[in-house]
């Protein structure tokens, strides 16, 4: 059996941890990451409900900037709107 899971994925130097934080802890949802071996950090979400009923609508009502929005309006098209 084949399964497909949908995930959000923001990254950024690690100098922005707090705000990935600020974002787990003001939406109760999702986690945070940091590689080892670069200064990154990121935030992930997998779970559907929260990415349909927080993640989108947030960045609709706040849209992100530069190439990072083309992202999210790539991603936020298919299957995310009625």
């Amino acid at each position: 059996m084949t399964s497909v899971q949908l995930k959000v994925r923001i990254s950024q130097h690690s100098r922005d941890t707090l705000l990935f934080e600020s974002f787990v802890k003001y939406w109760g949802a999702g986690l945070i990451s940091k590689e080892p071996k670069n200064p990154v950090v990121a935030f992930s979400v997998v779970k559907l409900s929260d990415i349909l009923n927080i993640v989108i609508p947030f960045f609709d009502k706040y849209p992100l900037h530069g190439k990072k929005r083309l992202d999210y309006e790539y991603f936020g098209s298919p299957g995310s709107r009625n």
